[in-house]
């Protein structure tokens, strides 16, 4: 399983966000010559962080109102703790940008309910500012 959702994973850094978005159904058929996406598992006690679910991920646009607060935010659901946003870029989280590519890997999990655990820092607010995440099945 993990397998296959890694190989799922590295055709979708191959294409665009706008295609991603649009397509994610058939995100289970891609196949890609080449998969160069490697995940490093780790002991869930050394994490100071928690594994969460997805529940949405919203993204500004340029013609958006808060594209100037922020780029995006995704919502995750921690089991018997509730749901945190976790926001990137902009003046609520200054220097914290997402890749196009990590984006797409959070779409990518969200499609297949895999579990995250996201690393932070302080922005503007007290905002949770997302800086990285590994993946759990």
């Amino acid at each position: 399983m993990k397998r296959i959702i890694l190989t799922t994973l590295a055709a979708m850094l191959a294409t665009t966000l706008p295609a991603t978005l649009q397509a994610h159904a058939q995100t289970d058929q891609l196949t890609p010559s080449s998969a160069r996406l490697s995940v490093q598992a780790g002991e869930p006690a050394q994490s100071p962080y928690q594994r969460g679910t997805i529940t949405s991920i919203y993204l500004s646009g340029q013609g958006s109102d808060n594209f100037a607060k922020y780029r995006g935010t995704v919502t995750l659901d921690f089991v018997g703790t509730g749901t945190l946003d976790y926001t990137w870029g902009g003046s609520t989280c200054p220097g914290r940008d997402l890749s196009a590519e990590q984006v797409q890997i959070l779409v990518m999990a969200r499609a297949h309910d895999l579990k995250i655990t996201p690393e932070h820092k302080r922005g503007q607010g007290g905002a949770l500012c997302l800086t990285g995440f590994a993946l759990g099945g």
